[in-house]
C-alpha cells in the first residue's frame, strides 16, 4: 500500500526536501529495484533509505527491520525515536551494498508492533 499527504499541510523537519517524507509505501511484500540490464557485471552500491514517520506516533508503536539484498541491516527501527519526532526525516545509509541485476529489499515488522514498517524514500548511488 501507497500512501500520500499533503506537503503544504503535513511539514517534515529536518529536511530541504520534505516532499519525499510526504508520502511512501506502508507494507511488508519485498520490494525490488533494477539498478543493471541482464547480463552485467555486478556492481557496488551506496543506499538511502529516507523515513519519517507520518502519524501522531509514540517511540515504540511502529517498530521494524530492514532487509537489503536478503541481509538484516537494521534491526527494530523506531522511527520516531531516531528522529526524535513524528514527522522529522531519518536517512539510514549503506555503503557497499553489491548488485547484479536487482536490489531487493524488503521491511519486516517487529513482533508485537501494533504499527506496519513504512518507508518513504530510496536511493541507490552507483560507487
Amino acid at each position: 500500500m501507497c500512501y500520500r499527504l499533503d506537503e503544504l499541510r503535513t511539514p517534515i523537519a529536518g529536511t530541504a526536501i520534505p516532499w519525499v517524507y510526504t508520502s511512501g509505501y506502508a507494507a511488508d511484500k519485498p520490494l525490488a529495484f533494477r539498478l543493471l540490464a541482464d547480463g552485467s557485471a555486478p556492481a557496488a552500491y551506496t543506499v538511502r533509505l529516507h523515513f519519517a514517520e507520518p502519524d501522531d506516533l509514540a517511540a515504540g508503536q511502529r517498530v521494524f527491520s530492514v532487509q537489503i539484498q536478503g541481509k538484516t541491516l537494521l534491526t527494530d527501527l523506531d522511527i520516531v525515536k531516531a528522529a526524535g519526532a513524528p514527522r522529522r526525516a531519518l536517512v539510514k545509509e549503506f555503503k557497499g551494498i553489491e548488485a547484479k541485476d536487482l536490489l531487493r529489499l524488503q521491511l519486516l515488522p517487529s513482533a508485537g508492533s501494533p504499527h506496519g514498517p513504512i518507508l518513504c524514500g530510496f536511493q541507490a548511488v552507483r560507487e
